[in-house]
């Protein structure tokens, strides 16, 4: 810092201190003709453009998103591919950006792109197969999406079921589904129905619909679908993922391709059914089949190349010389089929149809093995616990026998969680799959999958303690069902045998939750 004296400021002089400078004189302003007149000009034009933009604001849009750009000289653009259709609702502009990969695909343009804008889609079921379907509908820009199911997010389906998230697990999955969806594409119109498909919603949830995906899980629902599909002549696009395999392929598209009930006259037999929960499913199997689900659904709607109907894909996800085949289903049959005919159809009101009824023998056997006779027999005589111990009636096993009450219901020769935990005279023997006790089990229990048992019986008789009439034989699985067949079995072979109510779900709910919930 220079602290030396400052020089005096002169008289006449401008400026701070130390500046001896003389202030310069000011020069006048150049005067151009008109000059004033275009600079008010151009200050109206400019408050008039920021007058509009806070208008388009306010209504919901920005200054890109109005479909005709006009100004006072009356230029505008348009887009004539969208125009042609005649369409009801065209891509906005910021749509026009975002969709510009497709509509630079050959054969589908613009047109393509509107068409998917006016379309709705109803996808029944958000699990494994719709979660990734939804997804890329979203993504695709399709108008309307409804997403419809009646369950909520478990923590065993987030390992296929992509579209739900760990924090949402609790949630109605047609919620979580919504989220998603709108997070991934704010410009599509997501609905969600947390009833389920069901007769008292069928018509109204189909109703304007252009195309339907069949992504669940059950046969009642997938008949139910496809007769009301078929009544209103809606393209349904059906899959299917168990394991490492799955299926795909369109009904009702033409008058000649087949429905559900054309293809499948009578419901699977018990041997024939199964599901994820109980026969397992890798992860990007019933990925891959809803991405397919996906662009069929686009393709039906948008005309683009040839859709699977009249035909089935069947994917291997095991194989890689032939992971895909296709095969030909039979046409529509107008005659016999009773959602199809055209004479008198047998189901004319699906609110009316008993579908529980004509699919009570999916994924269920009907009582005609000695085993379940004696199920069926025991259930109605249950006046003594000893009555069938130490008498060996030479009964084979049945795995497909019906258990006689809900496995988390009482009954006489049942145990409870308290009883299980503090009874300390006992076998306990770990009936479910090797792939679940594997993965977690009880210390002590032994392995033994329902299916193993019979050739296993001698291990079993081995565990018992014949001279303590006190020790008895406890079977668990995973919810209470495959345990009480274990323990009629065991009981028809003359040992003290009882179950566990609830299996291990309702162990980890009373007692330990830190056991995995793996079904």
């Amino acid at each position: 810092l220079d602290r030396r004296a400052l020089p005096t400021p002169t008289p006449g002089c401008t400026g701070s201190a130390g500046d001896l400078t003389m202030a310069p004189k000011k020069k006048a302003p150049k005067t151009v003709p008109n000059q004033d007149a275009e600079l008010r000009a151009l200050k109206q034009e400019n408050e008039r453009l920021r007058a509009e933009m806070s208008a388009m604001r306010e209504a919901g849009q920005d200054g890109a998103s109005s479909q005709k750009r006009k100004r006072e000289d009356g230029l505008k653009w348009c887009s004539p591919g969208q125009d042609s259709l005649g369409l009801n609702d065209q891509l906005s502009t910021h749509e026009l950006e975002r969709y510009a990969r497709h509509m630079s695909l050959p054969g589908f343009g613009i047109e393509g792109q509107a068409k998917l804008k006016n379309a709705s889609v109803l996808i029944v079921g958000v699990g494994g197969l719709g979660s990734p379907a939804a997804l890329y509908l979203a993504a695709a820009g399709v108008g309307s999406i409804t997403l419809c199911d009646g369950d909520t997010v478990e923590v065993t389906n987030l390992q296929r079921q992509i579209i739900h998230a760990e924090n949402r697990v609790g949630v109605a999955k047609a919620q979580s589904g919504f989220w998603s969806c709108k997070a991934l594409n704010p410009c599509v119109n997501v609905k969600v129905e947390l009833r389920g498909f069901t007769k008292d919603n069928a018509f109204d949830l189909l109703r304007d619909q252009t195309v339907v995906l069949d992504c669940t899980d059950n046969v009642p629902t997938r008949y139910m679908l496809s007769d009301a599909c078929a009544a209103l002549a809606i393209p349904l696009v059906s899959a299917a993922a168990v394991g490492l395999e799955g299926q795909l392929t369109v009904y009702n598209l033409r008058e000649d391709t087949p429905c559900y009930r054309c293809v499948w006259p009578k419901p699977p037999a018990a041997g024939d059914c199964t599901n994820c929960a109980r026969g397992g499913v890798l992860g990007p199997v019933p990925g891959v089949m809803g991405i397919l689900q996906a662009l069929e659904a686009v393709k039906v709607i948008t005309g683009l190349g040839e859709t699977y109907a009249g035909r089935m894909l069947i994917f291997d996800a095991c194989s890689a010389a032939r992971p895909f085949t296709v095969m030909k289903l039979r046409e529509r049959d107008t005659k016999k089929c009773a959602a199809c005919r055209l004479v008198a159809p047998a189901y004319p009101d699906v609110t009316r149809f008993d579908y529980e009824k004509f699919t009570a023998g999916t994924c269920a056997v009907k009582p005609k093995s000695k085993l379940q006779e004696f199920i069926n027999k025991e259930h109605l005589d249950q006046t003594s616990k000893s009555s069938y111990v130490g008498t060996d009636r030479g009964i084979p096993m049945d795995t497909k026998a019906k258990p006689p009450c809900a496995g988390d219901s009482y009954q006489l020769y049942r145990m409870d969680t308290h009883a299980f935990s503090t009874y300390q005279k006992k076998t306990v023997i770990d009936v479910r799959p090797r792939h679940l006790s594997q993965t977690a089990m009880l210390e002590g229990a032994l392995q033994m999958p329902l299916s193993e048992m019979e050739e296993r019986f001698a291990e079993i008789k081995g565990h018992t303690k014949k001279n303590d009439k006190e020790w008895v034989i406890v079977c668990v699985c995973s919810r209470g069902n495959d345990s009480q067949l274990a323990a009629s079995w065991l009981r028809s072979k003359g040992l003290k045998t009882t179950d566990l109510i609830g299996g291990m779900e309702m162990w980890k709910t009373d007692y330990d939750p830190t056991f995995p919930r793996l079904v």
